[in-house]
């Protein structure tokens, strides 16, 4: 059976209970964002900064050099100036992108779940997900990194939606969305690359048609060279060494043998950034999914939920973009479909060892796994419990300032190192 052929057939299991539970764990995710957006939680430092450049900044000069030790793509910016030209300074309506991003990227998650899970697995998906604390945070602020985390399930749900259609065709759709997507979102060119080779097998199985190749050749070409004109444009222009500075964490390539410890290393914390204390688990059931769909799923869907956090690694192997926290949000809805792949196999095979013991040492096996399954839920609880704490007491935001601005403040583009440094680890 082809790749093509494997991907058109998702897997689903006969009890609704689980997607009924699906369901209603995604519209609960949505109603945290919503409230936690109407709390109106304090605008912080590195949010009042990006405001400047929206406020002070034409639609021309925020393709330039921007204030304060900024970056942010140039439609992210343009859509919030437009925001702000329409409804002044009231801050609701500023984070109003980002938080339409975020529940809207809650229900292609849910879709894309059904499409390429089994019904056990999605609840996890949406659970591990949707309640992540710091993920709930960045929905409340003027910042893109939500938007980028929706194009990435974007691109992956049009992708299954389309499976049915000829391949050109898919192509020449692709090669239409793409520029939005790369001028969008900065990390939109690592989820245009991993689109580029899940295509792949069905071009090599089409490679004798020429209108095939043709198509995939636009689309590169159309990939590329929005990423060409982003990188030498506003990119290019918003590099400073400061911001370099800030996110400057990259392996030792002088001691070539520390590099997996150090890949492991930002791997950990990635997880423990989004899911702190104990999020580092989670990596099990990653593995275990990563390791389910290697066996059973076509290379696409392996492309497109794994892709993005494999290019953007290589690109931190040549210093080029930083493997760190919330820059990288946009790789989480693969790894969190993973996961819950992953979870979804976990549980299972614990509760098979638990009731299928022999009666020889049936009590000390079930013993054992019930043991592990309390150990692993502790673990998973301990991150979740934070989301549920912060419903009562709000989260502490670094550096609060104050919104809307006195405007005989401080200039905008005066912003010191020393507070570039310390707002990196994020509110």
């Amino acid at each position: 059976m082809d790749a093509t052929t494997q991907i058109e057939e998702p897997r689903h299991e006969s009890s609704d209970r689980w997607i009924q539970l699906a369901w209603w764990l995604t519209i609960a995710a949505v109603g945290l964002r919503v409230f936690h957006f109407v709390r109106n939680l304090p605008v912080w430092c590195d949010e009042k900064w990006i405001l400047r450049n929206i406020t002070d900044k034409t639609y021309i000069e925020q393709l330039g050099p921007l204030f304060d030790i900024q970056a942010a793509p140039p439609l992210f910016l343009w859509g919030e100036r437009s925001l702000w030209l329409l409804f002044g300074d009231n801050i609701f309506a500023l984070r109003s992108l980002p938080l339409l991003a975020s529940c809207l990227g809650l229900l292609l998650l849910y879709r894309v779940g059904r499409l390429i899970l089994t019904s056990a697995a999605i609840p996890w998906t949406v659970f591990i997900f949707g309640f992540s604390n710091n993920l709930v945070d960045y929905t409340c602020e003027v910042k893109p990194y939500v938007i980028d985390a929706f194009f990435a399930l974007a691109i992956t749900w049009l992708f299954l939606e389309t499976r049915a259609w000829r391949l050109r065709s898919r192509m020449l759709l692709f090669a239409a969305i793409t520029p939005l997507v790369i001028f969008s979102s900065y990390p939109g060119c690592f989820i245009c690359g991993s689109l580029l080779t899940a295509l792949l097998p069905s071009v090599w199985q089409e490679r004798r048609s020429w209108q095939t190749l043709a198509s995939y050749g636009l689309l590169t070409l159309v990939v590329f060279g929005a990423f060409a004109l982003i990188y030498f444009g506003p990119i290019r222009a918003q590099r400073t060494e400061i911001l370099d500075s800030v996110w400057d964490d990259y392996p030792n390539w002088r001691e070539p043998w520390m590099v997996p410890f150090w890949t492991a290393g930002a791997v950990f914390r990635l997880f423990e950034h989004f899911w702190r204390p104990t999020g580092v688990v989670l990596v099990i059931p990653m593995a275990i999914g990563i390791w389910t769909h290697r066996r059973t799923s076509s290379w696409a869907e392996l492309a497109l939920l794994a892709g993005p956090a494999c290019l953007v690694l290589f690109a931190t192997y040549l210093e080029k973009y930083p493997f760190e926290s919330r820059v990288i949000l946009f790789v989480l809805p693969g790894l969190c479909l993973l996961i819950g792949a992953g979870m979804a196999d976990l549980t299972r095979w614990i509760h098979d060892r638990i009731w299928s013991a022999k009666i020889g040492n049936a009590a000390r096996h079930r013993t054992v796994m019930v043991a592990l399954a309390c150990a692993f839920n502790v673990a998973l609880i301990v991150p979740f419990g934070k989301t549920a704490y912060h419903l009562v007491v709000p989260v502490k935001r670094l550096w609060i300032e104050e919104w809307p601005p006195v405007r005989a403040e401080i200039p905008a583009g005066t912003a010191t190192p020393q507070l570039a440094a310390s707002a990196r680890p994020g509110p």
